[in-house]
């Protein structure tokens, strides 16, 4: 999805505007210990990705 490695290691760690994400990083709205944050978190790529 993301043009270099670097940039595709690193979007998990950068606050992110996106609504599911409101600020924070990836990383963090996956490591609040819930599996429901995890599927959005998929849900989201998925859907960047053009998959529903």
């Amino acid at each position: 999805m993301l043009p270099n490695a670097d940039s595709a290691d690193g979007w998990i760690k950068r606050p992110n505007s996106a609504l599911p994400f409101q600020g924070k990083s990836a990383l963090e709205r996956m490591l609040t210990g819930r599996v429901a944050d995890l599927y959005v978190v998929r849900q989201y790529l998925d859907g960047q990705r053009g998959w529903s």
